[in-house]
């Protein structure tokens, strides 16, 4: 016989655990530690792409992603991409139902200018986060080798 593949299609692995039961392995890529965003960057996001007031079916999306965080490698986690593609396709005027269902898919928005719009509001978001930090990233390495150099 021969083998037979089968597809679930374009799911998250919220909706694969909801619909299906099951959740993929993690990817190799996936161990990085992340890092959850500040405050101050949190309020920069709001701010740059607000969310509608009350319960709504987007607020609901947004809420059930999880954690707004970054990785090591400077990828934004699953769910800063659904919040940041709520506020900008509430901003373009999209109704929140259409809205809601376009951010659980977790592909790309098909409109590149929302898209660019979400991405960039994250890269100032982490922006905003590093500026917060009480250390530049040039004395993080210093203090790294000094620390590796005292190790030897």
């Amino acid at each position: 016989g021969s083998e037979v593949f089968m597809t679930y299609g374009t799911y998250t692995s919220l909706d694969l655990l909801e619909y299906y039961g099951f959740l993929l392995p993690p990817r190799a890529n996936d161990d990085h530690e992340t890092f959850e965003l500040c405050d101050a960057a949190m309020e920069h996001l709001d701010n740059a792409l607000p969310l509608p007031r009350g319960d709504s079916a987007l607020n609901r999306a947004v809420g059930a992603a999880g954690v707004l965080s970054v990785d090591t490698q400077g990828t934004p986690s699953y769910a800063l991409l659904v919040r940041a593609r709520a506020g900008a396709l509430h901003a373009a005027g999209t109704d929140d139902r259409v809205a809601a269902d376009k951010v659980r898919v977790g592909e790309p928005l098909k409109e590149t200018s929302l898209e660019c719009t979400a991405l960039r509001a994250i890269a100032r978001c982490v922006h905003a986060d590093l500026n917060g930090a009480p250390t530049s990233l040039e004395e993080d390495k210093a203090l790294q080798r000094k620390t590796c150099s005292d190790d030897l």
